[in-house]
Protein backbone atom coordinates (compact mmCIF):
# COMPACT_ATOMS: atom_id res chain seq x y z
CA UNK A 1 0.00 0.00 0.00
CA UNK A 2 2.96 2.38 0.70
CA UNK A 3 4.17 1.82 -2.59
CA UNK A 4 1.01 2.75 -4.64
CA UNK A 5 1.02 6.07 -2.31
CA UNK A 6 4.54 6.72 -3.01
CA UNK A 7 4.39 5.97 -6.93
CA UNK A 8 0.97 8.15 -6.89
CA UNK A 9 2.90 10.93 -5.52
CA UNK A 10 6.38 10.72 -7.69
CA UNK A 11 3.88 10.59 -10.91
CA UNK A 12 1.40 13.16 -9.57
CA UNK A 13 5.08 16.04 -8.75
CA UNK A 14 6.36 14.80 -12.25
CA UNK A 15 2.82 15.77 -13.98
CA UNK A 16 2.80 18.85 -12.34
CA UNK A 17 6.91 19.75 -13.31
CA UNK A 18 5.55 18.91 -16.86
CA UNK A 19 2.67 21.27 -17.11
CA UNK A 20 4.59 24.32 -15.73
CA UNK A 21 7.52 24.21 -17.91
CA UNK A 22 6.86 28.04 -19.23
CA UNK A 23 4.56 27.60 -22.23
CA UNK A 24 1.74 30.40 -22.91
CA UNK A 25 -0.01 31.26 -25.92
CA UNK A 26 0.45 33.71 -28.21
CA UNK A 27 -1.93 36.47 -28.59
CA UNK A 28 -1.15 36.67 -32.43
CA UNK A 29 -1.06 33.55 -33.78
CA UNK A 30 -2.82 31.70 -31.04
CA UNK A 31 -0.12 29.06 -30.85
CA UNK A 32 1.26 27.29 -27.41
CA UNK A 33 4.78 28.19 -27.69
CA UNK A 34 7.45 27.83 -25.53
CA UNK A 35 10.97 30.37 -25.29
CA UNK A 36 11.44 34.19 -24.69
CA UNK A 37 7.86 35.88 -24.26
CA UNK A 38 7.65 38.98 -25.52
CA UNK A 39 4.50 41.94 -23.70
CA UNK A 40 4.08 44.67 -26.29
CA UNK A 41 0.96 47.23 -26.51
CA UNK A 42 -0.71 47.90 -29.16
CA UNK A 43 -3.96 49.79 -29.35
CA UNK A 44 -3.88 50.47 -25.15
CA UNK A 45 -3.69 46.91 -24.55
CA UNK A 46 -0.59 44.55 -23.50
CA UNK A 47 -0.39 41.16 -25.20
CA UNK A 48 1.67 37.81 -25.11
CA UNK A 49 3.70 37.26 -27.98
CA UNK A 50 5.78 34.37 -29.21
CA UNK A 51 9.33 35.01 -31.29
CA UNK A 52 8.32 34.74 -34.54
CA UNK A 53 5.52 37.26 -34.38
CA UNK A 54 7.59 40.41 -32.30
CA UNK A 55 9.63 39.58 -34.96
CA UNK A 56 7.25 40.28 -37.86
CA UNK A 57 5.82 43.32 -35.51
CA UNK A 58 9.56 44.53 -35.94
CA UNK A 59 9.94 44.38 -39.42
CA UNK A 60 6.38 46.20 -40.05
CA UNK A 61 7.56 48.64 -37.73
CA UNK A 62 10.73 49.60 -39.14
CA UNK A 63 8.73 49.61 -42.40
CA UNK A 64 6.67 52.63 -41.15
CA UNK A 65 9.05 54.40 -39.53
Amino acid sequence: MKKKIAVLFVSLIATLSLTACGTFKCQICEQEKSGTKHEVSMLGQTLTVCDDCYEGMQILNGLFN
